[in-house]
């Protein structure tokens, strides 16, 4: 990016890394909308990502949202509203452009979504790894997940040992005492036998 003409490139990010760069050109702000300010611009980066995490995707999920509309309603509107604020805006501009986007989804829904408006031209894909952007990931959301030394394992381990154990201890007193309420326990040890060897059980 640092090759751009600051002078024909407009750009903004949400990546923390990238948010306190200063790149060539005219930084806007992620939602912008609605502004003619900048349709005589032809080239534009965006490298801004909104997917929903795990924790959002399940809560969405139960009233019938899936994954694909909140990247729709989220992120790609975004994309659609920074990137139309060029020479897009004029339908009958000749000119090439170029739009630089953090990832391959982003690309091929922007591409799709351009081809669709029936503008008179192609649409490219190129990955420029030279670009550095995918050294750039996202902070992660939610709690950090911390590591665990050997001895917390062990330790966890063994407290995991001494519940079961304990539920199983409980389990078998509460059979007794329903066993003795019920008045079937018999006492310990092999039954009594009658003079001719058999057990003492009533017999039906």
């Amino acid at each position: 990016m640092q090759n751009t003409d600051p002078e024909n490139h407009f750009w903004s990010a949400n990546l923390h890394e990238l948010i306190k760069r200063n790149l060539p050109g005219q930084k806007l702000n992620p939602k912008i909308a609605g502004s003619d300010a900048y349709k005589h611009l032809t080239c534009g980066s965006f490298i801004y990502t909104a997917k929903p995490s795990r924790a959002e995707v399940a809560a969405f999920a139960r009233y019938g949202i899936t994954y694909q509309e909140i990247v729709r309603a989220r992120q790609n509107e975004d994309l659609v509203q920074f990137f139309f604020r060029s020479w897009l805006r004029v339908p009958d501009d000749p000119r090439d452009g170029e739009f630089r986007v953090y990832d391959l989804a982003q690309a091929t829904f922007l591409k799709g979504f351009i081809e669709a408006t029936g503008r008179p031209f192609k649409s490219i894909l190129e990955h420029v790894i030279e670009a550095g952007v995918d050294e750039h990931k996202p902070k992660p959301v939610g709690r950090p997940k911390t590591v665990k030394t050997e001895a917390e394992k062990q330790a966890r381990a063994a407290k995991a040992r001494i519940s079961n154990s304990m539920s199983k201890r409980k389990a078998r007193e509460a059979l007794r005492k329903d066993e003795r309420d019920a008045g079937t326990v018999r006492k310990r040890g092999r039954p009594p036998k009658h003079k001719g060897g058999e057990n003492a059980f009533p017999h039906s």
